[in-house]
């Protein structure tokens, strides 16, 4: 898909907006396993769920997601942004292990609840993870640094609310967050931010 409109009133299968580069999905419903693979531009909504592998990597290809935008409602299950290298995915609701697993760049914002091995093997190149709800572990690769509040994030807090529609996003803008830094295990330089409120 490159340009347009689809609109989805109902549940979807599997590799929904794999490989995109533009145009506008909206699902008014959940999505299978593998959406937004390799995702390389464009806008995708999900109100419901979705499954595994959420703007993620085909197996055997060297990295996933590029470029444009993923927001699901609800809850994803495992590996979602594996092989991240551009672009944003944003979870209002719980995340599965192993989110953000092998990322170079990009960025994950997950409003739920965050399950184990978040970040890992992630090498950096800019890329974030920021949970805004509570993280069932911390791998111990990942490094305490400090607690303040980031100017950049209220930046990322406007643009969720104001362009994507996200109100909860509002109460994090004036938030402290406590900043981790990893994957430490393989030299990494990527950064996990948890709100510290």
């Amino acid at each position: 898909m490159t340009a347009g409109k689809v609109v989805v009133n109902g549940d979807v299968g599997m590799h929904l907006g794999a490989q995109m580069t533009g145009g506008e999905i909206q699902v008014n419903g959940s999505a299978g396993d593998w959406t937004g693979v390799e995702m390389k531009g464009g806008l995708l909504r999900i109100s419901g769920d979705a499954g595994n592998h959420l703007g993620s990597v085909y197996r055997g290809s060297a990295e996933g997601m590029t470029g444009g935008c993923i927001v699901v409602d609800g809850n994803t299950g495992q590996e979602v942004g594996s092989f991240l290298r551009r672009g944003m995915i944003v979870i209002r609701g719980n995340v599965g292990p192993f989110a953000g697993v092998h990322m170079n760049g990009g960025e994950i914002f997950v409003f739920g609840r965050a399950a184990k091995r978040l970040g890992a093997d992630a090498k950096g190149n800019g890329g974030i993870i920021v949970c805004l709800g509570e993280v069932e572990v911390m791998l111990p690769t990942y490094i305490y640094d400090s607690t303040y509040k980031p100017t950049f994030m209220k930046l990322y807090m406007r643009e969720l609310k104001e362009r994507l529609g996200i109100e909860e996003a509002e109460r994090f803008i004036e938030a402290p967050f406590r900043r981790y830094h990893g994957d430490t295990a393989i030299g990494g330089n990527s950064e996990i931010f948890i709100a510290a409120v």
